[in-house]
């Protein structure tokens, strides 16, 4: 079973490198098969809300947002609590757990599955 809470997010404004930036206003809990249970995402801290650089048309196609679910998949890669194939899976169920289509949880998931592999390098780099 799977449970997925509503995020509260405050705009912080761009990072200078073309993103803009959010702030986790409260804490919350993930339930998912690949998280242990009551599974804790931390608040007061920043998010671009999408831990891949922007593959633009798959990014327009799906209509560019999901943000609750790309708070929960920014944490993930910026931990590294699960391999970056699982946290991907995880952003794809939350996707449709925000009432998303499964076609756009498709296009989303290709995304950060296409370009994703940089963010995740960028936090875990010389970890083997």
């Amino acid at each position: 079973m799977t449970k997925f809470p509503h995020i509260r997010i405050e705009y912080v404004g761009p990072n200078g490198q073309g993103r803009t930036l959010w702030l986790v206003l409260e804490g919350m809990e993930v339930e998912h098969p690949l998280l242990p249970l009551h599974y804790s995402i931390g608040f007061n801290w920043q998010t671009d809300l999408a831990s891949v650089p922007r593959v633009a048309l798959l990014w327009l196609i799906a209509g560019g947002d999901a943000p609750a679910s790309a708070v929960v998949h920014d944490w993930l890669y910026k931990t590294g609590f699960l391999s970056r194939m699982q946290a991907d899976r995880v952003f794809r169920d939350l996707i449709q757990i925000e009432s998303y289509s499964v076609v756009k949880a498709w296009i989303l998931w290709s995304g950060v599955r296409l370009g994703g592999w940089w963010t995740w390098r960028k936090y875990h780099k010389g970890e083997r």
